[in-house]
């Protein structure tokens, strides 16, 4: 995907996922570093997506695997103390 593809496939999707970066986090200050990190990693995994492929799904699908990462790191960091 090009950097014309990406702004015109992904970044119409950023309100989405702000939003559910919000609900996810309960309205925490994560949420901001959570869309951040998921269009980062959107943009790293641009070679992936395929322009028939729905880019809101593909963009939540990073941001909720992106979630449950910190969430699984976390915990760990948890149950290590």
């Amino acid at each position: 995907m090009q950097q014309q593809h990406y702004n015109e496939d992904i970044l119409p999707c950023v309100p989405d996922i702000t939003r559910s970066a919000v609900r996810l986090t309960r309205g925490s200050a994560l949420a901001d570093d959570l869309v951040l990190e998921t269009l980062a990693r959107a943009w790293q995994a641009r070679a992936s997506f395929r322009p028939w492929t729905n880019a809101r799904a593909w963009s939540h699908r990073i941001l909720f695997n992106t979630y449950i990462n910190h969430y699984r790191k976390k915990k760990r960091e948890r149950e290590a103390m």
